[in-house]
């Protein structure tokens, strides 16, 4: 990494996890031991980092109405106190009741870009 990357990227990391507005959500379905977060179901599975990364914190949010999230930051630093890595790992579902957009309002010709041979709409 070239050195304005690790500041680049830990600013990034402490801009969204001080902006993101937390919100109860209906129920937290995860909980973290140590290096593991334990998911008992949505999916069902215990996440396992190495010993080197330290839990920091977590947060629940809102994603425009349409999802819940639940976000958890994990970081190995250095000898210097410089963070040398990050694992942000983020659960997300479907809020109930949430309308879809419409594919026929976002996906318009105007918004389509092509790459290689297929077709992306980015703000839909």
């Amino acid at each position: 990494m070239s050195d304005w990357t690790q500041p680049v990227l830990m600013l990034c990391a402490a801009f969204v996890l001080s902006t993101a507005v937390p919100r109860p959500l209906a129920q937290t379905l995860r909980t973290v031991r140590d290096h593991t977060i334990l998911s008992p179901e949505l999916p069902k599975a215990d996440l396992t980092l190495g010993n080197a990364f330290r839990y920091v914190g977590g947060q629940q949010v809102n994603l425009y109405g349409m999802a819940d999230a639940e976000q958890h930051l994990f970081i190995r630093g250095g000898s210097n106190g410089v963070i040398d890595a990050f694992y942000w790992v983020q659960f997300e579902h479907r809020v109930p009741g949430a309308v879809q957009r419409s594919e026929e309002a976002y996906c318009t010709e105007a918004n389509r870009r092509s790459f290689t041979n297929s077709e992306c709409y980015p703000d839909s």
